[in-house]
């Protein structure tokens, strides 16, 4: 799902006026720099869609470094990142540990900061629904119910 989602933002993105570089994050951690045209495996597809390997692994350098990715292999830096669209769904996209690795890292990024994250996907929220878990944080009234994955 994180990939279908970053496809749909790379397709709607002005390439004449943006230069995209992806930042992919692999299910072990690793980070890896792919070029906008070829970055996915059956791309149109979305029950097979997958990050193509790339050759190129990151590291980060936290801190007001000029620049705070770098080529894990030649220790080359990647140009200045403008802002990081973190399209990942799931629990360590979902729950401000991207965010919060960002905001350590200094770089900018679109959408809710560490706490709106936080606060939504609290300990409990991973037991229950996240709007449940909001509205009871609220302190309104919400009835027993099902929750259900299966689409």
């Amino acid at each position: 799902m994180s990939l279908q989602s970053a496809k749909n933002i790379v397709d709607a993105i002005d390439k004449s006026r943006f230069d995209v570089v992806l930042l992919g994050i692999d299910k072990q951690g690793q980070w890896h720099v792919s070029d906008a045209s070829n970055y996915l495996l059956n791309a149109d597809d979305p029950a097979h869609i997958a990050l193509r390997p790339s050759a190129t692994s990151l590291a980060q350098v936290p801190g007001k470094h000029e620049h705070q990715l770098i080529d894990a292999q030649n220790g080359q830096p990647l140009p200045t990142v403008d802002v990081i669209f973190p399209i990942v769904h799931g629990t360590l996209g979902e729950d401000g540990s991207l965010q919060g690795m960002l905001r350590v890292a200094n770089l900018p990024f679109v959408g809710s900061d560490v706490s709106g994250f936080s606060s939504l996907y609290g300990q409990r929220c991973h037991q229950t629904s996240a709007t449940r878990c909001r509205a009871e944080h609220c302190a309104i009234y919400y009835p027993d119910a099902r929750q259900s994955s299966q689409h």
